[in-house]
């Protein structure tokens, strides 16, 4: 078997990548040729993640949207054989913007909210704020320095899952931390203790990198998480993630199902944060990645036009 994603933008192809089939893939996908009520396609999901396609993968490194397939169907004879070919066709919305670095077709037609949920994306238009050196906060987007002069919070260079990520670096420092602030209603208490929470960042150089995270029902009751150290001097997108089970209560009786904001500390400033979302292990036995890939070319999905993504899958 050989599959192959096509990229199209008003009907222009944009780019073309070929894949990694997974082991559960294959079966789902012999399951489905069968005839035993198995789907092998209902859903083509992006990410910004770059960690190696393997056979072994059962979801994306970091996945931020996903489309569902709008049309299956096959063909005979092609190319210029008796090979068969079976044809998947999605589309990513008007809303959906960031930059492809991988690619992969799932069975479940179910969107990602259901199994795997992308809590935010680090724009400006999620209004975050940041702690000032007085200890008070302000928002991110009005940043000034020393001189009342504007200062980028949100930065385009590393912007995969959406158009921004935060950099930590212009950030005053307050009480030994860098913080920043994401306001919005969340109710955990059905993430399991084996489900993680994945944040991505990439680092900018320097010493070792560390992030302290906090989940607040309000000021006095949060629970609280320390991330793997990033190692010194990289730069290396990397997907920090953390378990349910390895939180623990920071201050007072938080509540996973009354969390009303989200803070990162990066005390050295030396990272760019890109996204965060929750990792469902039940999706890896209710949603088979089929396939995964890496685009040699990075394709870039913009906000405003929608992107036709089409998966062919011969078989030999």
């Amino acid at each position: 078997m050989k599959g192959t994603y096509i990229f199209r933008q008003n009907g222009v192809e944009l780019g073309r990548c070929e894949n990694v089939i997974t082991t559960a893939g294959k079966n789902q996908i012999a399951k489905s040729i069968a005839n035993q009520n198995s789907q092998w396609a209902g859903s083509i999901a992006i990410g910004s993640g770059a960690s190696a396609a393997s056979a072994a993968n059962k979801k994306l490194n970091f996945e931020y949207a996903r489309g569902p397939v709008n049309s299956i169907s096959y063909e005979v004879g092609v190319p210029q054989s008796n090979n068969i070919r079976l044809v998947a066709k999605a589309a990513l919305g008007e809303n959906i913007s960031g930059q492809i670095y991988e690619i992969g077709i799932f069975s479940s037609s179910s969107f990602t909210s259901q199994f795997e949920t992308i809590l935010c994306n680090c724009d400006d238009v999620e209004g975050w704020d940041y702690q000032k050196a007085d200890g008070t906060w302000a928002e991110l987007i009005d940043l000034v320095d020393v001189n009342n002069n504007p200062i980028a919070g949100y930065s385009t260079t590393v912007g995969r899952a959406g158009n921004q990520s935060i950099y930590f670096s212009p950030l005053p420092t307050y009480s030994s931390g860098k913080r920043v602030r994401f306001f919005a209603n969340f109710d955990f208490s059905e993430v399991s203790s084996t489900d993680t929470f994945s944040f991505a960042v990439q680092k900018t150089g320097g010493s070792a990198g560390n992030i302290t995270v906090r989940f607040y029902t309000d000021e006095t009751n949060y629970f609280t998480a320390s991330l793997s150290t990033i190692a010194s001097g990289t730069t290396t997108y990397t997907i920090l993630e953390s378990a349910k089970s390895s939180w623990s209560v920071g201050a007072g009786s938080p509540d996973w199902s009354n969390i009303n904001f989200i803070e990162i500390n990066n005390p050295e400033g030396n990272i760019y944060l890109d996204g965060i979302r929750v990792d469902n292990v039940v999706a890896e036995t209710q949603s088979i990645l089929v396939s995964r890939s890496l685009p040699s070319t990075i394709i870039t999905k913009v906000e405003g036009t929608p992107l036709e993504i089409e998966y062919l899958l011969d078989l030999f």
